[in-house]
Parts: structure tokens; sequence; C-alpha cells
């Protein structure tokens, strides 16, 4: 990295340099007299649906700039990118989304550059994808990097976004992470990538017969943390799967937590927490559904609803659902944790264990327990 030469911009003083050391609010940075810019530009004359967007860096004046403006094409998406800038003493660090012309095969992915910023030349090279690797079916299907932003902590660059699907290596499998690369801008060292379990989507999977199904959830907008979640259960074929691919959307729900599936002789039980809205007085539930192999259309609902007493008045409680379980015989057993009491539960333990014999064949009422 080059030094401004004698009669140029004196050196940084701390404050200065903590300023530069924090992500933009844009995609652009400033270092030394010189403005660094990051855009997505939609080529001209594009004849396809979805153009292709050219990422560029761009370097200007600012008056002091030891360098010529200069600007570098660093990669191309079909789809519009996020974009990321910083600027620290040890160089620049660039990031952008990157989706290739069938996302639905490729995902997306978060693209890393450290550039040299005399030169502009690219001193590293990094991404981070996601995928989505349902158990027992043998393959992974492609996620993506929904949206992700840069910081500087001290030598460290720090990514932060959300994600659909699981990072390689990443601990947590939570739907926002933070990646922490170790002095990025002079190792090679990989992340560490922490993605904290939320309640903000799920999935879950099994195999039968050939198809491949799942039930998953995610919220309607981004955007809005009190939005509705969507609960979908879909349904692909493998080699041998009897039944076409099927997606059906079977509730509208506030935090539906962890979501749960497992699969018997005689179909698939689906479970999940249910929120009626996001008013504290809103009612709790476990809710159940029996949906056949066949057919995702549900064939048995269960809502079993938890309540507490708080001096004297009655307000809902708070559940988790933690495992299903078919048995043998049908039966399908249901743990988790809650704070409350459904009704007819004998007590009110911490962790449940709900028994339904013949969930599948019949409409017999649980049995309660304790694990």
């Amino acid at each position: 990295m080059r030094s401004s030469p004698p009669g140029g911009e004196p050196p940084l003083t701390d404050e200065p340099r903590r300023a530069l050391l924090t992500a933009s609010p844009g995609a652009s940075a400033e270092w030394k007299g010189c403005l660094y810019s990051l855009t997505a530009e939609a080529r001209d004359g594009a004849r396809s649906a979805a153009p292709v967007h050219d990422i560029r860096l761009h370097r200007t004046s600012l008056g002091t700039c030891p360098f010529e403006e200069q600007h570098r094409l660093l990669d191309t998406s079909h789809a519009p990118p996020t974009l990321s800038l910083v600027a620290g003493d040890k160089g620049l660090a660039v990031g952008h989304s990157l989706t290739g012309a069938s996302p639905a095969a490729t995902g997306s992915r978060f693209n890393l550059w450290h550039l040299a910023p005399d030169s502009l030349d690219v001193l590293r090279r990094e991404s981070l994808s996601a995928s989505i690797c349902p158990r027992g079916m043998g393959t992974c299907l492609p996620g993506g990097i929904t949206q992700a932003s840069l910081a500087v902590s001290g030598d460290a660059l720090v990514v932060e976004g959300t994600k659909s699907g699981i990072i390689p290596g990443e601990v947590g499998e939570g739907t926002r992470f933070t990646a922490t690369y170790p002095d990025f801008f002079t190792t090679q060292a990989a992340p560490t990538v922490l993605a904290p379990p939320d309640e903000d989507a799920s999935y879950a999977s099994v195999e039968w017969s050939g198809c491949h199904f799942f039930a998953w959830s995610a919220p309607e907008r981004s955007d809005t943390p009190t939005a509705e979640s969507l609960v979908y259960v879909t349904r692909l074929p493998g080699r041998g799967c009897p039944w076409r691919a099927e997606s059906r959307l079977i509730d509208r729900t506030f935090q539906p937590g962890p979501v749960a599936l497992m699969g018997g002789a005689s179909g698939l039980a689906v479970g999940y927490k249910r929120h009626r809205s996001t008013t504290a007085d809103a009612p709790v539930s476990l809710r159940l559904l029996q949906l056949p192999w066949d057919a995702l259309q549900a064939g048995r609902e269960e809502n079993l609803e938890v309540w507490k007493d708080t001096h004297g008045l009655s307000r809902p409680g708070a559940i988790s659902l933690v495992h299903l379980s078919v048995l043998r015989d049908e039966s399908l057993v249901v743990l988790g944790h809650k704070d409350g009491t459904f009704d007819g539960e004998p007590g009110s333990a911490l962790r449940f264990q709900l028994s339904f014999q013949d969930f599948f064949n019949s409409t017999r009422p649980p049995t309660f327990g304790a694990f």
C-alpha cells in the first residue's frame, strides 16, 4: 500500500481512523483523500428479461487523492446485487451478492474482495454460500445469502447478514449469521461463522418411497419483524417417487418457531408453535397436522393451547417444540418445553410429552407426561 507523497494528506489521526473502520451506510468509502464507490449497472441493450448487472469499483479524488481516477470491473450478477464497502488502513474490503442466470439451480452467494487502494489489484477473493441439505436426500439444494454488510473490527473483517440454508462450517443453523475473517487484509485465514438459532425461519425433512418431503416456514416479509410467517409442506420427487412435485401452504402464523416433521406408514406428521397475533394476550398453541403421503392436505388437525395463571388471571403461556417421533403402532410422541398448562393436563411440567395413540387413523385425545 503506498504512503502519501510529500505535501500530501497528513497521516490519519486516531479519530478519523476509527471513522474509516466502520461500515459505510452506502456503497462508498473514503481513504486518504480518495473516494471509492461501488456500483451495479445494468448493461445497455440487454435483451433478456433479467439484464446483467456489472459490479464496478470507482476511484475519484476528493482533492488530495495521490492516485489517478480509475475503475475496475469486479463481477456480474443477473439479479440486482446488494453492495457493501469499507476502507481500513490496510486496504479496501468490498462485498456484493451474486446471482447466476438460473437462481433456482445456483442460488446466490456473497463475494468478498481485498483490493489495493492504489492499483485496485485483487489481493484476496472469498465467497460465502449456503446450501440446504435435507437429511436422507443424498444431495443438497441451493440456498443463498439474502443480505450482508461489512465492517472492520481491528484487523478482522466482519460480515453480517441473513441467509437461507447452511454456510459450511457454521455453528447454530439460524437465519442470521456473522462471519469473522481474522486478519483479513494480511492472511488467508478461514472465517468463523456463527448463526444463532432463531425463530425467523425453519425447515425439516424426511424421505419416503423415493420422495423428499419438507416442512418449512419463512417470514412473509423479511423487512418487517412482526410480519406473519408462511408455513409450507413441499414434496420433491426423487428416483422411484410415485408422486409429482407439490408444495402447499398449510398455515399463516406469527413466530412459528422450529418446524418438526416425521413420517410413518400412513403419512406425515407436522408440528410447530402457533401465535394468532403479536399481542401479549394472544393465545399460543402447539399445532399438529396429519397429512397423507400422496396428497399434502391435512387429514387431522390438533391445536393445543397453553395457559398460565398470573395473579388470578389466565394468560397465554409459552411453548417450544423439540421433537416428533412416530412409533411402530402409528402413535405420535411430541416432546417440548412450555411455561403454562395444556387443557386437560394434570399438573404443569416445564418439559412435556404428548402421546397420540394411532395418530393417523383416529382422533383420540393425547395422554400427558413429562420427560
